[in-house]
């Protein structure tokens, strides 16, 4: 194919990976590090930071270092690397660490045999590692080296890792090489830093929006922690704190879900790793470590059992849902004990003061976040790293949903003084506080006034919002236990300003946490009974796909219906009503290709959708490409992809779609024609048209196969059949066409019967010349030409249209004077002379 649009690069990038374009600032990051100068990448999950380190080297040919700790990711990449851009022949990737087996390997990728190098910090800086990889860049060349998870470099960051510190040395020893870093969660203060410890030298910078639109975020704030439903079929990643947390929820969820935790044996990590990936196993229970090194489009749900150590901590694991771009969910739940638990030594005791500062103001963030009722979850997280956000509400997180009245305020007064009561002016634990709230007279009285059976903990929810308004005041305190750790809790006493309010002189009035004004009841009333008419053609549609064998799974909540979807569904519903059994041969077909691309997944340790999207097992059951070419253009990149053609080609000879036919005496062999352009004789200038059929010659005649321009339409997906018919009606208006290459791809007449078609007594100069009998005159006696559309065979079919396309070819090559070759190689054809 040749690429005229955007250059080499755009030509390299879709050879490679089957992209047309690139995205956000991928082309000016790399045009930045073509031209040797180093880059900082700071772009939020699922803009495609890899790209940008990956296409420099397939452009230069030299290779590329990816500095990363996260080793399970890295091996993913390679696995995904070589069964793509190495189509599983050739190993392009490879991945250097404690984890990598083959000594050989370090050796080959120092000698420059592998163009993507991923290698752990821990390695990189190794006893003369970095001396030989600066000997390698001396003699063959290095594209770049870069940094992912940049901000482990910072101990600022979240995330500090004392080996990526190191990697400042890299300058030094490669100081020819750019360097490139990126990571999705860093505060501007770990970003500067960052520059800083890797002496970047004015490095150009990408930021993008740490947004993700295709989220919606909801945090339930709870006193006990309580697993939420996982609905069958989505594809799941549940955080844990601690091993045994691991065991009780796998134990609690069954057959459907995985653990995953640091003190597995290697082989079980790698059977949950390797299950989940290619769809196995439906939910996987881990601690934090999982997750981030896992290279899975699809993950459509990520929950939180607890809370996390940090705000970007936080950000970084919910960043592993939906990097497809369709709608994914992030639910925590926790209780406000875990944010006491985490400021506790056992988490900081290796920090410095500084570090653990940075730690302790992340924590406490994050559990303002979680507290925060009011405002627009995405919003806030945007605000923490230092993005203004263009919109005030998302409409997707729990906060916006719930905003029903939220500009209105409510009397807490007795609520308040019920909790305030308790507390009481002495210093209390949350404990204690609890004990007084089911013990003591005056708080009893109080709650029995207001009358509703509300528990203890509803009251301690509510702590946090008196804190912020000032009504308590909160300390923090630690001592040692027996055993050297120290203990961290929480104490609490009223305040003046909640004194008053016990003294009856003060009231307490609170934005309520979902509210919002009558209009907006109004409109969302009018909005919903149009997102009901809605939803219901969703659910209409969503119920034949899955009555057609497809998962729900597949259409999450609130996403459209990709067209594919809807193409299949018309297209299924038409052969059924025609009665003759056609739709069961296409889900044969595509239940073929469904079973291969299960086998593929599972042999190459890649997700199924990465082998095959179901879009395009659709367009290929549709169109029935027999060329390795037409799956390349289809944007096709896997290992083995060849066999998609085997599969086809085996089904419609099954079905008699295709027949084979051998003749001696080559009357069976298509017609050619030479090579080069063609243009009637009769015209003497082309006639001009925007009609489709000009459009589709334009797209030939740049390049494009003629399965690729009928699969990538504005609308839906034309026959090949049909485009070429729209070649030869360019032929017809005076244009010039490749009728060598037209032919190629879609077969010409036999010699037989273009001989038999010569001999008809048809007008040439009739614009209107009627088909149909000429089709029924060339139509092998075995057949019953009478015969209802519905009630003939697929045979019958398949020759019929060849006939039309034969008759086709033969008035639009004989009306523009153009002779033909009556010879060829022989190919396969059907012969529709029996």
């Amino acid at each position: 194919m040749s690429v005229t649009v955007g250059g080499v690069l755009t030509e390299t990038l879709f050879n490679s990976f089957g992209f047309k374009a690139f995205r956000y600032e991928q082309k000016a990051v790399i045009d930045n590090v073509l031209a040797g100068r180093d880059a900082c990448v700071f772009w939020g999950t699922g803009y495609g930071k890899s790209l940008c380190y990956l296409m420099p080297a397939l452009h230069l040919h030299k290779p590329v270092f990816v500095i990363s700790p996260l080793i399970s990711l890295m091996q993913d990449q390679v696995g995904k690397l070589n069964a793509t851009v190495g189509e599983g022949v050739r190993q392009v990737a490879v991945f250097l660490g404690s984890a990598q087996k083959d000594p050989a390997k370090e050796y080959e990728a120092l000698n420059g045999d592998y163009l993507f190098v991923y290698v752990s910090p821990e390695k990189m800086m190794s006893d003369g590692f970095l001396q030989r990889v600066r000997e390698l860049s001396d003699t063959r060349g290095l594209s770049l080296i870069a940094v992912d998870e940049a901000h482990c470099v910072s101990e600022w960051g979240h995330d500090f890792r004392k080996d990526y510190r190191s990697l400042g040395a890299l300058r030094k020893e490669v100081p020819g090489v750019p360097i490139l870093a990126t990571t999705a969660t860093a505060v501007e203060r770990v970003r500067s830093d960052l520059v800083t410890q890797l002496g970047l030298a004015k490095p150009f910078i990408s930021r993008s929006s740490v947004d993700r639109s295709n989220f919606s975020i909801s945090v339930q704030l709870v006193s006990k922690l309580e697993l939420p439903p996982i609905p069958e079929g989505e594809s799941t990643i549940v955080y844990v704190r601690t091993i045994a947390e691991v065991e009780k929820l796998t134990r609690l969820l069954g057959e459907r879900a995985l653990g995953y935790h640091g003190q597995m044996p290697p082989a079980e990590r790698a059977n949950t790793h390797n299950r989940f990936l290619d769809g196995r196993c439906q939910i996987a229970v881990a601690t934090v470590a999982f997750g981030m090194g896992i290279d899975k489009p699809d993950v459509r749900r990520i929950i939180h059992y607890g809370t996390c150590k940090t705000l970007e901590e936080y950000y970084q694991q919910i960043g592993r849902a939906g990097r497809d771009g369709l709608s994914s969910i992030c639910h925590m739940v926790c209780t406000d004990g875990d944010f006491v638990k985490f400021a506790g030594d056992f988490y900081t005791r290796n920090l410095d003061k500084a570090q653990k500062k940075s730690r302790l103001d992340s924590l406490e963030k994050l559990r303002k976040y979680v507290h925060d009722d009011k405002h627009c979850r995405r919003k806030l997280l945007m605000e923490y790293f230092g993005e203004v956000s263009k919109f005030a509400r998302c409409n997707k997180c729990d906060n916006c949903k719930n905003r029903v009245g939220a500009m209105e305020t409510r009397d807490f007064t007795l609520q308040a003084s019920i909790l305030l009561r308790a507390i009481g002016g002495a210093w209390k634990s949350k404990s204690k506080t609890r004990e007084a709230l089911s013990k003591d007279a005056k708080c009893l009285e109080l709650r029995k006034r207001e009358g509703k059976r509300r528990s203890s903990d509803f009251y301690l929810l509510f702590l946090h919002k008196l804190v912020s308004e000032g009504f308590v005041e909160k300390e923090i305190h630690t001592f040692e236990n027996s055993g050297g750790y120290s203990i961290t809790y929480e104490q609490y006493r009223v305040t003046r300003k909640g004194n008053q309010v016990l003294l009856g002189r003060a009231s307490v009035s609170m934005y309520a946490p979902k509210a919002i004004v009558e209009e907006e009841t109004r409109l969302d009333a009018l909005k919903k009974e149009a997102d009901e008419k809605l939803a219901a053609k969703r659910e209409q549609d969503i119920q034949e796909l899955c009555a057609n064998g497809y998962s729900r799974a597949l259409f999450p909540e609130n996403e459209d219906i990709p067209e594919m979807f809807r193409f299949w569904n018309s297209l299924v519903k038409s052969y059924k009503q025609q009665a003759n059994g056609r739709e069961k041969q296409l889900f044969d077909l595509r239940d073929k290709l469904w079973a291969w691309r299960s086998y593929t997944a599972k042999n190459l340790r890649l997700a199924p959708s990465t082998v095959l999207s179901e879009e395009l097992i659709i367009k290929i059951v549709y169109s029935r490409p027999t060329r390795l070419e037409s799956l390349h253009e289809m944007g096709v990149r896997i290992a083995g992809a060849e066999m998609i053609i085997d599969i086809v080609a085996a089904w419609s000879k099954e079905h008699k779609i295709v027949e084979d036919t051998e003749s001696d005496s080559g009357e069976s062999e298509p017609i050619s024609f030479p090579p080069g352009l063609q243009r009637s004789t009769k015209h003497t200038a082309p006639m001009a048209s925007d009609a489709v059929w000009a459009k589709s010659l334009g797209r030939f005649m740049a390049g494009e196969s003629i399965e690729r321009i009928a699969m990538e339409q504005p609308k839906r997906p034309l026959q090949p059949a049909t485009i070429a018919k729209h070649i030869l009606t360019a032929l017809d208006n005076g244009h010039l066409v490749d009728l060598s290459r037209l032919a190629q791809q879609f077969r010409p007449p036999s010699r037989k019967i273009w001989k038999q078609l010569s001999e008809r007594d048809i007008d040439l100069d009739d614009p209107k010349v009627p088909i149909k009998p000429i089709m029924l005159s060339l139509l092998p006696s075995r057949f019953n030409a009478d015969l209802p559309f519905q009630e003939k065979s697929e045979e019958q079919r398949g020759v019929e249209k060849e006939l039309y396309s034969a008759i086709s070819w033969y008035l639009s090559v004989e009306r523009a004077g153009i002779e033909v070759n009556q010879s060829n190689k022989k190919r396969k054809i059907i012969d529709v002379s029996k």
